[in-house]
Parts: C-alpha cells; structure tokens; sequence
C-alpha cells in the first residue's frame, strides 16, 4: 500500500507536467522536483525493505488517519 501512494503521486506529479508543457510549452519545475523527491523517497523504501528481507527482519509500517468533521458554515 505504501509503494502505491509514492507510486500515484509520482504518476500525478508526471501528468501535472505533462499538462504544463502541452499548455505552456514548458515544464512545471514544482513537479519536477517534487517527482525527484518522491522517487529518492521511494527507492530508500526499496532499501529498506531489502535491508529486512536480507537479514530475515519482519518490517513493521505503522501509520495513523484521523478524519474529523467541522462545522464550517458557522
């Protein structure tokens, strides 16, 4: 699950500039970067897991969503 949220947002960021460079003949340096970012983030994942698998480790992911609901029409 977690190399699927790196992997869409990478494939977002890859259409985000897409789209910059059909409409303004030039890329989205934001995207750009932030694509560098997600892809050096994603392959230290890789590292890691190699890492446990390697020295037969069971690699524990812990994550925590809270959702909240707010009142806005106040």
């Amino acid at each position: 699950m977690l190399l699927s949220v790196f992997k869409s947002k990478i494939r977002f960021h890859r259409l985000k500039n897409f789209s910059s460079q059909e409409r303004f003949g030039k890329g989205d340096e934001k995207a750009l970067s932030r694509m560098v970012q997600l892809q050096e983030t994603l392959a230290s994942i890789f590292k890691v897991i190699d890492s446990a698998e390697k020295e037969n480790q069971t690699l524990e992911i812990k994550a925590e969503i809270i959702l909240n609901f707010t009142n806005s029409a106040q």
